[in-house]
């Protein structure tokens, strides 16, 4: 987060051109890092919290969550677009993944 927040100066040089530069893109690679650095403090803190508690199996489980939370919300955070029709495909294949496959 220290490095994403010091390239901050930079993208918004690419403001001044018509194109906006690499500065959406860098802004949303640092909202997704700082909401997924969030969500990993939050289960560590509770996987602490039920270790603190002598809950072994339920704290061993949600640090393995916290470690494996960039790879979960990378696959079901989707990349805006301007047309709807892409938009709609990328709704309806997120749905498609949280929905259990027929065997």
């Amino acid at each position: 987060m220290l490095v994403m927040r010091l390239g901050i100066p930079f993208a918004t040089i690419g403001l001044l051109n018509t194109d906006k530069g690499v500065f959406p893109e860098y802004l949303r690679g640092f909202l997704f890092t700082a909401f997924t650095l969030v969500i990993q403090m939050s289960l560590l803190n509770l996987s602490i919290l039920c270790l603190a508690n002598a809950q072994l199996i339920y704290g061993i489980g949600v640090s393995i969550m916290s470690v494996n939370t960039p790879s979960i919300l990378s696959r079901y955070m989707v990349r805006p677009s301007g047309n709807p029709i892409t938009s709609l495909g990328n709704t309806a294949r997120s749905i498609r993944a949280l929905l259990p496959r027929r065997r």
